[in-house]
């Protein structure tokens, strides 16, 4: 079994986990067996095996947007800050999960899963070391951009207020 939604339960990347929905979809996904459970969100591409969960994550938000940093490292067997996309191929007794750099269409991680929930990793594409300014990743921010300076005439208010804004159209 599917589930497909915008927000991981889940992730490295900078918008990190979601405990409502762990919370409130968690038992249910548990209770029947979920296989997979697909989203986007952050801009990166991970696959998440939990610990005291039988589901795979799949997260594949980076469709396009410049990708963010990872604020967690430890966690997988994959979490890269690239563009790209997943690929899931069904079959009646196993799925195969393929993520694809969208820069030169390559596959830099691949697993299959049997229904019972044996995954086999084909082709590992390792974590991305996690950021050390995960305060900057959170508030979308290049992490390296300088404060601007509100006494510098050539700053203006509205320069303030984006350094300030998070882009939220995720």
């Amino acid at each position: 079994t599917i589930a497909c939604a915008h927000h991981p339960l889940f992730s490295n990347g900078a918008h990190g986990d979601n405990g409502v929905l762990q919370v409130h979809w968690g038992p249910i996904f548990k209770k029947h067996k979920l296989d997979f459970y697909l989203c986007g969100h952050d801009h990166d591409l991970q696959e998440l095996q939990m610990p005291g969960w039988t589901t795979t994550f799949v997260l594949a938000g980076g469709g396009g947007k410049q990708p963010t940093k990872m604020r967690r490292d430890l966690r997988g067997p994959f979490s890269k800050s690239i563009n790209g996309f997943s690929h899931l191929r069904l079959f009646a007794d196993h799925a195969i999960v393929q993520f694809i750099n969208a820069a030169d269409g390559q596959v830099v991680h691949e697993i299959t899963r049997t229904h019972d929930g044996k995954v086999n990793l084909i082709i590992k594409g390792g974590n991305d070391k996690a950021t050390n300014k995960p305060l900057k990743v959170l508030l979308g921010l290049d992490e390296d951009a300088k404060k601007p300076d509100p006494k510098n005439p050539d700053i203006d208010e509205d320069d303030l207020l984006t350094f300030f804004e998070q882009d939220d159209n995720t």
